[in-house]
């Protein structure tokens, strides 16, 4: 009775640990000067969160491109989006889904901010086979001022 209690455990473990979907953790910190106005006030900023099979469209693109015309722009790599609102001084950790199947390899991130730095509003992070492991650290980007930055 055991020996079958213990196959039938080991059957399910199999084929739940094969999906060809995995969990891939981020972490997006916040200061307490995220996306100023005028007046110095921190504002809540949105933040969207591709998932890419290739990397050249997203880094090629300028931010009013992406901001207005995403889905079009990234044409053929994007597999998902997500879109969500980070507040100031705050720090929010997301669990996504990396579909393996469909040739998921970088999440593209960025920042909607009032006044996107140069070169700062946007990362690109690949999404390694490490990331995966849900022992090993999560990925950190911090949000400051207008700018967004991996942190290792």
């Amino acid at each position: 009775m055991v020996s079958v209690f213990v196959i039938l455990l080991a059957t399910v473990l199999v084929v739940g640990c094969s999906s060809d979907t995995k969990k891939w953790r981020l972490a997006l910190t916040a200061t307490q000067a995220l996306n100023q106005d005028d007046s110095g006030e921190a504002l809540p900023v949105v933040v969207r969160i591709y998932q890419l099979k290739g990397k050249d469209k997203f880094q090629r693109a300028t931010f009013t491109e992406l901001w207005k015309k995403d889905k079009d722009l990234l044409e053929g790599d994007l597999l998902d989006r997500k879109e969500l609102t980070v507040h100031p001084d705050s720090e929010t950790v997301l669990d996504l889904d990396l579909n393996v199947k469909q040739g998921a390899a970088f999440f593209g991130v960025m920042a909607l901010f009032r006044k996107p730095d140069v070169t700062s509003w946007k990362e690109l992070v690949p999404a390694e086979a490490s990331s995966l492991n849900p022992f090993t650290p999560k990925r950190k980007l911090v949000l400051d001022h207008y700018t967004i930055k991996m942190m290792q």
